[in-house]
């Protein structure tokens, strides 16, 4: 039995945050029922009618049901199951009200009291279910000035800071990540405060409210820069890859094209074995790079001759190389090295998942271990309301002809092309 076994979730979220807390909580048991509608489904769904070579499909085609074969979704949905219900009507708000008096958790990432404006806020769901766990997840939080204006992981990455460290020197603009980063930090902070609250539960019998502010997550992870400024009155400086004080510490082209290695040195002894490991050219042992400050005093010069030294080698081989004799260093790999990086593959990190609408293809698994009860991909990522018929009437306790009436009246429509003029 895993370890979440009996806990059950509503997930009213879209895109990633949500999606990806819920996909934790799924993979290691909880039962986690992913809410939405034809009219707004989840937006990682993408369109019901995309073009051709949009969006990223199973060998680039849509296919006749392309809301179920969206990468994005099925990457952040596995092991959930799938409620299409319109909250937009009074039956559909009665029916997740219904499913809140048996859950233990709803949890959303909308703008503040979006789910109240649906009659599906925390005050509404406890007078149902006492003891229900309600997480909002909003970008801004439930209070302050600026609690209802709408964000994404890319806006995110700017307003907590973030994208003003990333970049190559005070002259530079700001970089945003390569991925919306706020979007799983906030993800994992909700983990770890549903689990905290289950707690509070299983000791009072209490459940509570929990307001996440994403901005506030990924702010957190800013505090050398907060400290540096509150300590010595810094304003934090762009600097690219390089360190605060190691040196070399960088991105090194290597051989072949766009292939890259990072390096990271910071004692005097993984200097010593970084030139043996290189062939002990005469630079290394040049004053100017005999200690760590003079490394870092003479940076501009010292990752030019780095770099005459890498660009010839394969950036795996470096690493290896490197650290076999204690030198932290590691290749830079795209998507495609990645999931076939063999370290990864002997761990068991990808899983292998069948789609009924997308096909066969690697997912990745759990990113932590329990030894006595690890979790994993339990199922695939749901299609639309998949799972309508076994919600309403095996937990819900509806009557074929419910069942029937509703869909009828299109509360529980899984298809969104339905709902399109013409």
């Amino acid at each position: 039995m895993l370890p979440l076994a009996g806990i059950r979730v509503i997930d009213a979220t879209v895109i990633f945050s949500g999606p990806y807390c819920g996909k934790q909580l799924a993979d290691f048991g909880a039962e986690v029922i992913k809410l939405e509608s034809a009219k707004h489904p989840d937006p990682s769904r993408g369109s019901p009618n995309p073009p051709r070579g949009s969006g990223v499909y199973p060998d680039g085609e849509p296919g006749p049901r392309p809301w179920n074969r969206a990468g994005l979704f099925n990457a952040l949905n596995t092991s959930k199951l799938s409620l299409s219900v319109d909250l937009t009507t009074p039956a559909g708000v009665g029916i997740v009200k219904r499913l809140a008096k048996v859950s233990d958790v709803v949890m959303d990432n909308f703008r503040a009291n979006v789910m109240a404006r649906f009659g599906l806020g925390y005050e509404a769901l406890r007078e149902v279910n006492p003891s229900i766990i309600v997480i909002s997840m909003s970008a801004n939080g439930m209070s302050g000035p600026e609690r209802d204006y709408a964000a994404f992981g890319a806006t995110l990455e700017q307003t907590t800071g973030m994208a003003w460290l990333t970049g190559y020197g005070p002259d530079d603009a700001p970089y945003r990540g390569g991925v919306n980063y706020p979007d799983p930090v906030a993800g994992l902070h909700a983990v770890g405060a549903i689990l905290a609250a289950l707690r509070h539960r299983r000791r009072t019998g209490k459940g509570q409210f929990v307001d996440l502010s994403q901005r506030e997550g990924a702010a957190c992870l800013v505090g050398e820069s907060i400290l540096d400024y509150t300590i010595n009155g810094r304003i934090a400086e762009r600097r690219g890859n390089r360190d605060s004080s190691m040196a070399p510490h960088g991105c090194y082209r290597c051989k072949g094209e766009d292939s890259w290695v990072t390096i990271a040195i910071g004692t005097d002894e993984q200097w010593k074995s970084f030139s043996v490991a290189i062939g002990s050219p005469a630079w290394a042992t040049e004053a100017r790079f005999r200690t760590v400050l003079g490394r870092w005093q003479n940076q501009n010069e010292l990752d030019k001759l780095v770099e005459g030294w890498t660009v010839g080698r394969d950036h795996v081989e470096i690493m290896h190389l490197l650290q076999k004799v204690g030198v932290p260093a590691a290749p830079v790999l795209n998507n495609v090295e990645l999931l076939h990086d063999p370290h990864l593959n002997r761990r068991g990190f990808w899983e292998w998942v069948n789609h009924p609408d997308a096909g066969r293809h690697l997912h990745y698994g759990a990113s932590v271990r329990l030894a006595a009860t690890p979790g994993g991909i339990q199922r695939h990522a749901p299609c639309l309301g998949e799972h309508n018929h076994y919600v309403l009437r095996a937990i819900l306790g509806l009557s074929e002809d419910e069942v029937r009436q509703l869909d009828d009246a299109g509360v529980t429509n899984s298809d969104p092309r339905s709902l399109q003029p013409g």
